[in-house]
């Protein structure tokens, strides 16, 4: 036997003789290609009861499936491989589900899947407006916010209701993209005043199927005619000398105003800011220094960006009344440019007054007189570079007295077109209207005129863009109201005489605006029982209808009147607590 050939024995003591080039062939073994996954549920998934659990075994079968929960064996998992888990016992929150899969020695594990068990009833955590809201917006956020994510198909148009004076109403119902936050709209804008509600019903569920609970169902809220608005409520408006006089309201609702101080035989002016409940003081006075310096008349607005600025008529040593117009940089007051260049140095500027572009530039209109002419006169303010642009021409405002101060009103249209209204002295006192059209005046003809004193004339822009006016005629027993609007080729009377108790008490204040679709409203006080009270009527359909006041007030107001912010916001401002004007400054916005 070759010494290369070995003997060795088999089992049942065979023997084989092998080379040493002979091997062992053994058969491979065959990996086993069981897989295993889920079907149901999706992860995540939420449930307040049963899961059906659904599993996909392929390849081998398995010796054994179980269904892990959180790591630890839920139960054995029995061909078709459908399971029922009932979640009712497990404990609230995320859980983690595993198939585990035995073949052989072998271990397949499955991807997880992530159920929520949630058994809560979502609830409404935040609710915009607050239930029971009494001065509400017309176009405030109407908002809940849950908890926790709703299942957003069970928002419904009988699930999620919008009432208006007890009525559904048309609404889009806009969820958030994680499902905590509804947002309601109204097709139509909601118009003040109104009631209106928010149902929420117990048909809206989480994502777990819980339904809504009872006591988060439903809201109403209030939106009257007039809300607060801004922190000028309370302000304080007369301090001994010092007398209130032009303001105006910045962005957050702050009240800037221009005082006029008595100091000794000298009238000064300052400006200040009622912040905090009391006011604060922008730099030293304005104007001359000296011990005679007296400014007659001042006005003053608020920029775009809040920044005050100031114009005011004061005598120079020869006896000419100047324009000077500054502006507050933050620390102190800087001179602009001459808003009356160029002029004549020996012609008086007096009653200067600002008012708006229809892009909330500020306007100055001022009076210029001279020997025996008399004009009005008016300059832009351009922002950007902080001078005064005089691109309109002065209009002619021919008077007996050139002496006499004629009370202008101006007003832009959207096309940025100037309307000035004025009156001239008499008797009688003639009321004129113009506007500007292919750089020149035109005076619209009319034949106003009055007898009545002081306070008289009030003009806005209807939603055509046309003028009306408002004055006070003597009727024989009283001083009534009246509205008049261009029609485009007349004056049309809108209503007849306005007056709360016809022919028996004065009307002595009044104010006329436009409302957001250019509808003309008018407020008025009248003398009488009560004395100073506060009337406010619109023109709806061919009649002068009463806008609730109920939100205003007491009586015995000193009435300032309608005024619009930069922001076009429409404000109604007074004074009210006393007969002498002495009570605190009151500021509604109109609900629109």
């Amino acid at each position: 036997m070759s010494p290369l050939q070995k003997i060795a024995r088999w089992l049942g003591g065979t023997v084989a003789l092998l080379s040493s080039t002979a091997c062992l062939s053994i058969p491979p073994l065959e990996a086993s290609n069981t897989q295993v996954r889920f079907v149901t549920p999706e992860s995540p998934a939420y449930t307040n009861g049963i899961v059906s659990v659904q599993l996909d075994v392929t390849g081998d079968d398995p010796s054994r499936v179980e269904l892990l929960l959180d790591g630890a064996l839920l139960t054995i998992v029995e061909p078709p491989y459908d399971y029922s888990w009932d979640t009712t016992s497990t404990p609230e929150g995320p859980h983690q589900l595993v198939v585990r899969a035995s073949t052989g020695g072998a271990v397949f594990t499955s991807g997880p899947r992530e159920v929520v068990v949630d058994r809560t009833p979502p609830q409404v955590v935040m609710r915009t407006p607050k239930p029971s809201a009494q001065t509400v917006w017309v176009r405030s956020l109407i908002q809940a916010v849950f908890n926790e994510p709703l299942q957003t198909s069970t928002l419904t148009n009988e699930s999620v209701r919008l009432k208006m004076g007890g009525i559904d109403i048309s609404k889009t119902v806009s969820p958030s993209s994680d499902g905590t936050t509804v947002t309601v709209s109204p097709v139509t804008a909601f118009k003040a005043a109104a009631s209106a509600a928010l149902i929420l019903t117990s048909d809206i569920t989480d994502l777990a199927g819980n339904r809504l609970a009872a006591q988060s169902e439903d809201w109403s809220w209030e939106m009257p005619s007039w809300i607060p608005w801004g922190q000028a409520e309370g302000a304080v408006v007369t301090t001994g000398a010092a007398q209130l006089g032009s303001y105006d309201f910045d962005s957050k609702g702050r009240l800037v105003a221009a005082w006029h101080i008595l100091e000794g035989s000298a009238r000064r002016l300052y400006v200040r800011r009622w912040e905090d409940g009391e006011w604060h003081q922008f730099g030293e006075a304005l104007g001359g220094t000296g011990a005679d310096a007296r400014i007659e008349e001042a006005a003053l607005t608020l920029t775009r960006d809040d920044i005050p600025i100031v114009a005011w008529s004061e005598v120079d040593l020869a006896g000419i009344f100047q324009l000077h117009a500054q502006q507050w940089t933050g620390s102190q007051w800087t001179p602009l440019s001459d808003p009356a260049s160029p002029s004549e140095v020996l012609t008086h500027k007096q009653s200067p007054s600002f008012f708006r572009t229809s892009g909330g530039k500020p306007a100055l209109i001022w009076r210029e007189w001279k020997n025996n002419s008399a004009s009005l006169c008016i300059s832009t303010l351009d922002e950007q570079h902080w001078t005064w642009q005089r691109t309109i021409k002065c209009i002619a405002t021919p008077t007996p007295d050139v002496h006499t101060n004629s009370q202008a009103v101006l007003q832009f249209s959207t096309a940025d077109a100037p309307v000035v209204a004025w009156a001239t002295p008499g008797p009688p006192i003639t009321l004129h209207i113009s506007h500007f059209v292919d750089q020149d005046w035109i005076e619209l003809e009319s034949d106003f005129t009055t007898d009545v004193q002081g306070g008289l004339l009030g003009m806005s822009l209807d939603g055509t863009q046309k003028p009306l006016i408002s004055w006070r005629q003597f009727d024989g027993n009283a001083e009534s109201l009246y509205v008049s609007r261009w029609t485009g080729t007349y004056w049309e009377e809108l209503g007849g005489r306005l007056d709360a108790v016809t022919g028996k008490t004065s009307v002595f204040a009044h104010s006329i605006a436009g409302d957001a679709t250019g509808t003309p409203m008018v407020a008025w006080i009248e003398q009488g029982a009560p004395p100073g009270k506060l009337y406010i009527r619109r023109w709806e359909g061919g009649v002068w209808s009463p806008i609730d006041v109920q939100s205003l007030g007491q009586d015995f107001v000193s009435f300032h009147g309608f005024r619009r912010t930069a922001s076009d916001r429409l404000l109604l401002t007074w004074v009210d607590g006393s007969v002498d004007g002495t009570g605190p400054l009151r500021v509604r916005q109109f609900n629109q």
